[in-house]
Formats: structure tokens, sequence, C-alpha cells
């Protein structure tokens, strides 16, 4: 895939997006490289190395959505719109969101019951599903919670973004003259930003 100046741009700033947004949260795992060159169908991406956790708690899972909204958030603050670009991220982000309410009972409009059976089985290649066992009136309860919980995590990875602009500009600046960076060099270019945007200290005396 050959991409346009245009659209390596339009790259650049949506794979910072995500790497700025984990970066400025407290539980997200250390982004190992990030690259805007395509893979697949994707323009480029973001890579963490998950740490081995025997379970996940509902901060965890909120900030795996703010970053999974984090290429969107900056396509849209820094274009003005937004692209398909977003499209994975998106499901990504409401799969979480529904297992949190239906398979771990971390709602509390909804309370501790799970919803729905199972159904497949990642070792099949499938993903997983839910069965229908509960009504039209818990179905909307959990669209609401799973519609709150995408916009208030949105909205989250844009608040980090526009606080962090001049880190995401150097950082997608970065990534359209060389590419790819490994973990040393991307924390290179968010330490130092972050340095020069710290106030300087009044003098004494």
């Amino acid at each position: 895939m050959v991409m346009s100046e245009a659209e390596k741009k339009l790259t650049a700033y949506h794979e910072a997006g995500h790497a700025v947004v984990s970066f400025n949260l407290l539980n997200t795992d250390p982004v190992q490289k990030v690259t805007i060159i395509p893979r697949g169908r994707a323009g480029g991406y973001v890579m963490s190395l998950p740490e081995d956790r025997m379970a996940y708690s509902r901060e965890q899972f909120e900030d795996k959505i703010a970053f999974a909204f984090g290429g969107r958030a900056a396509e849209e603050i820094f274009f003005g719109r937004i692209t398909t670009g977003a499209a994975s991220d998106l499901q990504q982000a409401t799969r979480i969101a529904r297992d949190m309410i239906m398979q771990y009972g971390m709602s509390q409009s909804l309370g501790l019951r799970t919803f729905g059976q199972q159904q497949g089985s990642i070792f099949l290649g499938r993903d997983m599903g839910y069965g229908r066992d509960y009504g039209e009136e818990a179905a909307t309860l959990i669209d609401e919670e799973v519609n709150r919980i995408l916009d208030e995590n949105y909205l989250r990875a844009k608040t980090i973004i526009e606080e962090h602009k001049d880190q995401l500009i150097e950082l997608a600046q970065t990534l359209m003259r060389v590419e790819t960076l490994d973990r040393r060099d991307f924390e290179e270019v968010m330490n130092r930003k972050e340095t020069e945007s710290e106030p300087l200290p009044e003098s004494v005396g």
C-alpha cells in the first residue's frame, strides 16, 4: 500500500493519538512500537506488550477503551473530521464495554448479574458472542450503559489530547520523518515535550 502525503499525515496523527493517550494513562501497558508503515488494511499501528494478569479492574478496562479512542479523537481535534480508519478501534472499544456490563458485572445500574449465554469459542477461531437470556428492558439498559462508558472514555481521550497537543504534534511529525519508533525513542519524544511544557520555577528573592 502506497500512501499519499495527506494519508501519511492523517495516519501519523491517528497513531500518535493512540500513543499519547496510552502514555498519559495509569493503567495501560507500555507502548513498545509506533509505526505508520501499512500492515494489511491498517495504515499503521501502536504495539504494546500486555503484562500477564490474573484479573482486570474496571479502571484497566476503561483505560483500554480510552486508548482505543485516541486515534479517532486525534482526527477530530486536528482535522475536524473522522475517517474509516477508526472502525476496528470502535469495535474493540464496544466489545470491551459490553463485556464489562454483560460478563463482569461492572455496571452500578444493572447490578451483579451477568447477561447472555456466551456462544462460540476463541479456540475455534470464532469471536465470543452472547445468546439472549434477558428482556427488552434489560437490553435497553445495557445499550444505555455501553453508550455511557464509550462516551465518557471518548471524552477522556479528547481531554488528554487537548492537554498534550505539543506531545502529539511532535510525535506525529517525528513519525512522518522516520515512520517507526521503538519504545526508547517514543518515550524520549514524550518525556522531552513533557519537560518543555513544565513551567519554569519562580526565582527566589
